[in-house]
């Protein structure tokens, strides 16, 4: 079984903040949950985590979220990618802190994009280090784009692109909401969790997220949701929320959990 484990910005790094700074004690606690996992049941995985502030802040801070234009813009692009390369070395310290050994891919050196969507991908290494039982561990960047000169690649198209390449059994979308809701539970009450998601209520979801408010829970959401729906025909896919304790072991090991997407 191959499992894509998707570990979000607002999970992993203060992005409500907008801080540059790591949830440490969390990271380590998803690294004991993966291990105590994979101790319980047999499955390949692929880690991949969000950016945060340290991708998103910097991006629009430098404006370069649509190309790069001069010299300036360069430095400005390698910035982002040192920023992400600082977080994603958090990731592997904090693991190795619990045992857990992962195997980074950079994505700037194996991803190619035009007009922010990926052309390539070379996945070669990412296979042997599946095929030896390692964890591949990949993370939001900004690439060489042929038509921007560089982009952002969000961590759901590096799964969306992933998990139909691989044929991946299932993907886990670690959030900060426990499934895909009719609104932001954060701010309604009144706002209801849809267990299960397939083509037949696909229509319904889809219009109860865009008449929601929030960009996070639902624009954002959405967004995920509609590129699996595009790349993962055939695949399951679970959205819960990664903040909880015990929340990564009860997905990786096939407990109910969150929403369940099946298209």
């Amino acid at each position: 079984m191959l499992y894509i484990l998707k570990i979000g910005g607002s999970v992993c790094t203060e992005k409500d903040e907008n801080n540059l700074q790591a949830k440490e004690e969390t990271i380590q606690r998803i690294a004991r949950e993966i291990k105590q996992a994979m101790e319980n049941k047999r499955f390949q995985l692929i880690l991949v985590h969000g950016a945060g502030p340290f991708g998103h802040k910097l991006v629009t801070d430098f404006e370069i979220d649509n190309g790069l234009k001069n010299e300036e813009d360069f430095a400005k692009f390698k910035k982002v990618q040192e920023s992400m390369k600082q977080l994603n070395g958090i990731v592997l310290k904090e693991f190795e802190k619990e045992g857990v050994e992962l195997h980074p891919l950079v994505p700037h050196e194996v991803i190619r994009q035009e007009n922010k969507k990926i052309t390539s991908f070379d996945t070669q290494i990412l296979g042997q280090f599946l095929s030896n039982g390692k964890i591949p561990t990949l993370y939001g960047d900004m690439v060489p784009d042929s038509k921007l000169k560089g982009s952002v690649v969000s961590g759901d198209s590096i799964i969306a692109w992933l998990s139909r390449e691989l044929k991946a059994d299932t993907v886990f979308l670690g959030t900060d909401v426990d499934g895909i809701y009719s609104a932001d539970p954060k701010k309604d009450s009144n706002a209801k969790r849809f267990d299960r998601i397939n083509e037949s209520n696909w229509l319904a979801v889809e219009k109860a997220l865009d008449e929601a408010s929030t960009v996070d829970v639902t624009g954002g959401m959405k967004g995920k949701i509609e590129k699996m729906r595009e790349k993962f025909k055939g695949g399951k896919v679970i959205v819960f929320d990664a903040n909880k304790e015990e929340s990564v072991f009860k997905a990786l090991t096939g407990q109910k959990i969150g929403t369940l997407i099946e298209f």
